[in-house]
C-alpha cells in the first residue's frame, strides 16, 4: 500500500459542509418568518428552502468525491509511492499566491501531477479551447449546457509552478502531468491529439506503474522533504 500519511482532510468536503451549515442558519429564519406571514404558502417556502439546503456546496461535494475515489485507487499502489494531496505550490504569479495540485504521487519512476475531475457528463473538448462545452442532464431530467475550465491547460500551470519551486531550491526532476476523470459515466469526446494524458475512470494506477520517464528520476528524496514543508506550513 502506498505511502498515505502525508494525505490531509479533504478541503472541499469540508468546504461544502460548512456552506451547508451557513445555508441552515441563514436561511431557517427567513422561512420562519415567511411562513408566518403567508400561511398558505408555507409548504412552498419549505420546499424551497429543502432544495437550497439539499443543492449548498453540491460543485465541492462532487469534486471531494471524486477526489476521495482518486486516493481510493492512488493508495493502491506499492509502498514504494507516497502519495500527497492538494498540495499548495507557492507562486508569485497567482492571484493568492499559491496553485493547488489535486495531487502529486512520487514513486521511482517518477513523479506524477494529477488533476482530477468528476464530471458525470458528455465534454466536448479540444486541447486548443480556453474552456470545455459540458451537456449535462437536470434532477428533472432536463438536458442543457454548461461549461468548463480546460484541465489541460490547468493541469500545464500547475507543472509550470512546481516546476519554478523545485528550480527555486537549485534543482529539478521530470514532472509527469495526468488529467483523470474519475467517474464512469464522464464520456469525452475530444477532437485532436491531447498535449497531456488524459486517462478516463480505469487505467491510472498501471498507468503510473508502468511508465517510463524521458530521463531517470533524480532528487526525489529532495522533492518529498519539500512537499513535506509545504503540507507542514
Amino acid at each position: 500500500m502506498a505511502n498515505i500519511q502525508y494525505v490531509t482532510e479533504n478541503r472541499l468536503a469540508k468546504e461544502a459542509s460548512e456552506e451547508r451549515k451557513q445555508v441552515l442558519s441563514f436561511g431557517a429564519p427567513i422561512v420562519f418568518v415567511l411562513c408566518l406571514i403567508f400561511p398558505i404558502a408555507w409548504w412552498w417556502f419549505l420546499l424551497a428552502y429543502l432544495i437550497i439546503v439539499l443543492n449548498a456546496g453540491i460543485i465541492k461535494r462532487s469534486g471531494a468525491k471524486g477526489e476521495n475515489a482518486t486516493l481510493e485507487m492512488l493508495s493502491l499502489l506499492p509502498d514504494s509511492y507516497t502519495i500527497f494531496n492538494q498540495v499548495q505550490v507557492p507562486n508569485k504569479q497567482s492571484r493568492n499566491g499559491n496553485t493547488e495540485i489535486d495531487f502529486v504521487v512520487v514513486g521511482p519512476n517518477g513523479v506524477f501531477v494529477i488533476e482530477v475531475k468528476n464530471n458525470n457528463s458528455i465534454i466536448i473538448c479540444s486541447d486548443e479551447d480556453r474552456e470545455w462545452l459540458v451537456y449535462k442532464v437536470g434532477r428533472r431530467g432536463t438536458p442543457y449546457t454548461a461549461s468548463m475550465r480546460n484541465p489541460v491547460k490547468q493541469l500545464k500551470g500547475q507543472i509550470w509552478a512546481l516546476n519554478n519551486f523545485t528550480k527555486e531550491r537549485r534543482y529539478k526532476t521530470w514532472l509527469e502531468g495526468i488529467v483523470f476523470f474519475s467517474n464512469p459515466n464522464c464520456c469525452l469526446k475530444f477532437t485532436g491529439e491531447p498535449s497531456a494524458t488524459i486517462l478516463h475512470h480505469s487505467g491510472l494506477i498501471d498507468y503510473i506503474l508502468h511508465h517510463k520517464p524521458k530521463y531517470a528520476p533524480s532528487n526525489l528524496e529532495k522533492f518529498v522533504q519539500d512537499l513535506i514543508a509545504i503540507k507542514c506550513t
